[in-house]
């Protein structure tokens, strides 16, 4: 598989996971950003910043701001500010957004099964093990 083609191998793999994950957003109606900040804070509970979320999950920091502040106002956050620096606030997940979570795990769960369906344990450690490294790589270049 040349470099093109993995790029686009790598596309259609988040494609694939948005669409596994759309009925989630359009049963709560909410949006498919709150539901990747909703999962990655679930999947992610030593996260507690929206830095956090930008970072490691690359989601544009006004649209993590944004959508933050519509999940608080809607009940599936809740953002503490930090009384030494009142720009930095922590943020905890609603047991109404951990319904939702839950039913994203499973959703979640479903999706790995079926990219991995004929994959052996050991394969998919040396995957894992390859995608480690290359998000290594990429750090470094940034």
């Amino acid at each position: 598989m040349n470099a093109i083609r993995s790029v686009g191998f790598i596309q259609k793999i988040i494609q694939s996971y948005k669409r596994a994950m759309k009925p989630l957003a359009v049963k709560y109606k909410i949006s498919p950003s709150m539901i990747a900040i909703l999962m990655f804070l679930g999947n992610n509970p030593q996260c507690k910043h929206a830095k956090d979320i930008v970072e490691l999950r690359g989601i544009k920091a006004n649209l993590v701001s944004m959508s933050l502040e519509k999940m608080e106002k809607e009940g599936y956050v809740t953002l503490q500010v930090n009384p030494k620096d009142r720009r930095e606030k922590t943020i905890e997940l609603t047991d109404q957004a951990m319904i939702i979570f839950s039913e994203g795990k499973q959703l979640q769960t479903e999706f790995f099964k079926k990219i991995f369906k004929g994959v052996s344990r050991e394969e998919i450690n040396v995957f894992m093990k390859v995608v480690r490294q290359i998000d290594e790589n990429t750090k470094n270049e940034q």
